[in-house]
Parts: structure tokens; C-alpha cells; sequence
């Protein structure tokens, strides 16, 4: 079985994990956080805890609905040239012990400069935790705070598959 596990503020991110659930049938879980990032001080606030590698607290354990999964995509957005903190607190907490996972990032720079530290990061936890890493892609999405447009994701997307 295969999930898709994503955390999206501004839909781009949700759209990638959609596209590639229905190219594999795959269940989608979403990361939700119980505080809500809004505004410049929200922005600025994400972007600090981005870089240095913080978590935030999430609604439910969405990590205990993959257990069942032996493949995962984890979609995440890039704060500040990181990972987001709710992905951060997913990859902490998820026993993902033998599991394949598959990294998707979506950014805002269009030249996806970045893309691969943030990758060698994840894949450095996701490795210690025992998993096996097994495809890393980068997106350009909308700038930050800009809703997510489809048919943008969508032809990216398409042509890495």
C-alpha cells in the first residue's frame, strides 16, 4: 500500500499530492497543525522555525496511518530553504523502519536552487530512522503566500513522469 503524506499552507503542495494519488491510487494523508501561521508575523515566524529545524505540534497522530504503507510520498513545501516544521514532526515521530519513501518539495524560486539541501536533510533523517530513500523531486510553486494554481503543478509534474 502507498501514502502520500503532505503538509500545504497555500494549496501548492496539496495539489502535488493529489496529482501523484491519482496517478497511484494512493491514499493521501494531510498534515495539520493546531496553531494557524497567518499574516507577515505568521511568515516570518514559519521561516525562523524552518531553518532551524523545529516542529510544530499537529492535529491527530497521522503518523499511525502509515503503518499499513510500505511505500510514502512525503510532500513538503520549502520555507526559508528547509522543510516545514509539521513534516519535521512528522519524520520525527513516524517509524518508518524498512519503508520506501519518495520526497517531493515544492518551492517558490522557479530555479529550485535549494532543492537538494533540503532533500540531503530529509534523507539524512529519514535514513537514520531506517527508511529507504528512493526518489527525490523538486516543483516550483506560486510565491509564499499565494494560492497554489493547478494547471502550474500540473505541467511540471507531468513532465517528470
Amino acid at each position: 500500500m502507498q501514502g502520500i503524506v503532505y503538509y500545504s499552507k497555500n494549496g501548492n503542495t496539496e495539489i502535488l499530492a493529489e496529482l501523484i494519488a491519482e496517478k497511484l491510487g494512493a491514499k493521501l494523508i494531510k498534515l495539520e497543525e493546531t496553531k494557524k501561521r497567518r499574516g507577515i508575523i505568521g511568515f516570518i515566524k514559519s521561516g525562523y522555525q524552518a531553518v532551524n529545524k523545529k516542529c510544530s505540534e499537529l492535529i491527530g497522530t497521522p503518523w499511525e496511518e502509515i503503518k499499513e504503507c510500505d511505500e510514502i510520498y512525503l510532500c513538503t513545501p520549502v520555507w526559508a530553504g528547509s522543510s516545514t516544521p509539521a513534516m519535521n514532526t512528522f519524520m520525527e515521530k513516524a517509524d518508518l523502519k524498512g519503508k520506501t519513501v519518495n520526497i517531493a518539495t515544492v518551492m517558490a524560486d522557479t530555479k529550485l536552487e535549494g532543492a537538494q539541501r533540503v532533500h540531503e536533510y530529509m534523507k539524512s533523517v529519514l535514513n537514520e530512522k531506517g527508511a529507504a530513500v528512493k526518489n527525490c523531486i523538486a516543483l516550483s510553486g506560486t510565491s509564499p503566500l499565494k494560492q497554489g494554481e493547478r494547471q502550474h503543478i500540473q505541467a511540471q509534474f507531468e513532465k517528470l513522469v
